[in-house]
């Protein structure tokens, strides 16, 4: 809940709190009160609130990189909703519990149905048409992703672009839920990773470079996991940046897993697992324009907006 300062003279608050102490009564509770009153009278009402189909549900998937659980919940139904589940995981430390309990304790047994991949498989094959189904959503805790389906694409967001618009939308003069999440889906426009949904279907598994991708990168650092190495900063990285030539070279490079994206030292940093680090330096380095120029038209497309520069490497520390 937002919570806000309200300037008043000292003297005129210190003798209102004085007099509704003596009734009983708290200041802050009656401010809000009044505030609330003055909401209802001022801010126009729906003449239909919006409601959902009979037997509505929205469908759900957890991972946290070991175990990932599937089920249903026909109480826990909206994008803005299950952005309030991530919040308060997150305010209460928890996003390191296993999945199953995750969903038992936050979003309960009343409602809640645990199905199988196979099921999961099939429910998002019906969800395109099936009015019933009002959500998609899968949660990725060991990269922090949010995945959203929207018909035969995916929607890649990530945590904190999810809980920044959650906030957002709590400010939004609308009344339901559907509607906030209606807002939630507009501030969060463009700030998405689209895949297809074939593609997704692995996601549990890894989420590579080579995906994050299919939305442009800016001035990101490719960090390894394991090993420290020098940096180098990436100015353009999208699906046309490389060419066929320079798909297939660095395709190992591409092809390592995501471990999580972050505000580093350097800016913002993609930590990498599963290819060599002096690979993920050379192709750093390669993108920057530290290669000879034959070998930057092999592999960097002429169209992109990179250039065969020197930026200055950085070592992380």
């Amino acid at each position: 809940m937002a919570e806000k300062t309200i300037n008043l003279d000292d003297r005129k608050y210190d003798a209102l709190k004085k007099v509704l102490a003596e009734q009983g009564r708290d200041i802050d509770e009656e401010i809000v009160r009044h505030i609330e009153a003055l909401y209802e009278e001022l801010v126009p009402k729906q003449e239909t609130e919006p409601k959902f189909p009979d037997g509505s549900f929205a469908i759900y998937s957890i991972s946290d990189g070991v175990d990932v659980i599937y089920f249903t919940s026909s109480n826990i139904k909206t994008l803005f909703s299950s952005a309030n589940i991530y919040s308060e995981l997150e305010a209460n430390g928890h996003l390191h519990w296993t999945p199953d309990t995750i969903v038992h304790e936050y979003f309960g047994e009343d409602g809640t149905e645990i199905i199988s991949a196979e099921v999961f498989s099939v429910l998002l094959t019906s969800a395109v048409k099936d009015e019933r189904i009002t959500a998609v959503v899968e949660y990725n805790l060991e990269c922090g992703y949010v995945y959203v389906h929207d018909g035969d694409m995916v929607k890649v967001y990530t945590s904190d672009d999810i809980l920044d618009a959650l906030e957002e939308s709590k400010l939004a003069l609308v009344r339901s839920e559907i509607e906030r999440s209606d807002v939630m889906a507009l501030l969060l426009s463009g700030k998405e990773c689209r895949i297809e949904r074939s593609l997704a279907s692995e996601r549990n598994k890894s989420f590579t470079l080579k995906d994050l991708i299919e939305c442009s990168l800016e001035d990101v650092h490719l960090v390894d996991r394991d090993e420290e190495h020098e940096l180098a900063t990436i100015v353009e990285l999208n699906r046309d940046t490389l060419t066929e030539e320079g798909k297939q070279d660095w395709d190992d490079v591409l092809c390592a897993k995501v471990e999580r994206i972050y505000d580093g030292d350097y800016g913002v940093q993609i930590e990498v697992s599963g290819c060599d680090a002096e690979r993920v330096k050379d192709f750093s380095f390669m993108l920057a324009g530290y290669v000879s120029e034959k070998d930057y038209d092999r592999w960097v497309n002429s169209t992109s907006d990179n250039s065969h520069q020197n930026n200055e490497p950085t070592l992380e520390m």
